[in-house]
């Protein structure tokens, strides 16, 4: 999403434009997990059906077909949401695929159906930022992003997903599985040697999400807003 200087929100309003939604974007630093929530995800864990798998990119394409059935059922009920169409998400995933790192992109599985996922990557931004937004361009910045992202990863990532399928996320039993997932990509982060990163975007009323982002220490540090406006 863009950026804007916060006066311009003023100036939209003043054009008849209304607040529709706000989505938070969430600042995580490593190791700020509190005992509680662990406790959660390793009871979660623990159960025999229940396994945490990272994603097979060998499987690309069965991966991409996972990503989208959970995500599509996980938020369908979301404002705004539009579903993935395959389409769509085999090229998101292609342009993806090259800084996917595996350890922090996961699957949980119940009784070996995939039933929620949290994908996150490494923040690219940390390679390019000193590109001056030439990449394609300039063949220099091309192989330089291709040696960073083999030998020189950041220091940053970004969770760009998270789903649970409804009929685990309204289960006592199953409901927790965000939160493992949670905090295994947080572990599983810190020993690859992430110092943390951005969690986004979630919407302002999806409180049972943002709960679980702010018991593991999380702040919310961005707000976007999308506005509307009814014409006659």
């Amino acid at each position: 999403m863009g950026h804007n200087k916060p006066h311009l929100g003023g100036m939209v309003e003043a054009a008849g434009y209304r607040k529709a939604k706000d989505f938070y974007a969430y600042w995580y630093t490593s190791g700020n997990i509190d005992e509680r929530t662990k406790r959660v995800a390793e009871r979660t864990k623990a159960l025999p059906n229940v396994r945490i798998r990272t994603m097979d990119l060998g499987n690309f394409r069965r991966e991409v077909d996972i990503v989208r059935d959970v995500f599509n059922e996980a938020w369908k009920d979301n404002w705004g949401f539009i579903p993935f169409t395959n389409k769509e998400l085999e090229i998101v995933a292609t342009e993806y695929k090259m800084f996917v790192d595996t350890e922090i992109a996961l699957v949980a599985e119940v009784d070996g159906k995939p039933a929620a996922i949290c994908f996150a990557i490494p923040d690219v931004n940390e390679m390019v930022r000193d590109f001056d937004g030439e990449l394609m361009r300039n063949p220099i910045n091309l192989a330089k992003l291709l040696y960073r992202n083999k030998f020189k990863r950041p220091h940053h990532a970004r969770l760009l997903l998270l789903g649970i399928k409804g009929e685990y996320r309204a289960s006592h039993r199953y409901g927790t599985l965000a939160a493992a997932l949670y905090v295994e990509v947080a572990e599983r982060g810190a020993k690859r040697g992430y110092l943390g990163g951005e969690l986004s975007w979630t919407l302002e009323d999806n409180a049972l999400i943002n709960r679980g982002i702010e018991r593991m220490g999380a702040r919310r540090y961005k707000t976007y807003r999308v506005y509307e406006k009814r014409f006659q």
